[in-house]
């Protein structure tokens, strides 16, 4: 399924504005997941921030769960981190 979503600096789109895909209206959306990354049209990375954001917070619970009742060293413990959350916000 196609879709468009339009950059603007200022305004809305009016009603009028419309693209078409072989004959056919193409829908247009605010917001597009792309790779995991949500990119949306108010030219803002707000939302694509805060996406990741609590993507990598569930990582860290769900590393800081897995260890909870372990005793792991320091330096294993960064590795760990690397692998299971900076590789999400990465």
């Amino acid at each position: 399924m196609t879709k468009i979503m339009v950059f603007r600096k200022v305004g809305r789109l009016s009603n009028q504005d419309k693209w078409f895909y072989n004959n056919e209206e193409v829908e247009i959306v605010s917001s597009f997941n792309y790779l995991g990354i949500v990119f949306s049209n108010g030219r803002s990375f707000m939302q694509a921030t805060k996406t990741l954001a609590d993507k990598g917070l569930r990582s860290l619970n769900s590393l800081m769960s897995l260890v909870r009742n372990m005793k792991v060293p320091l330096n294993i413990m960064f590795n760990l981190f690397d692998a299971y959350v900076l590789s999400v916000l990465n």
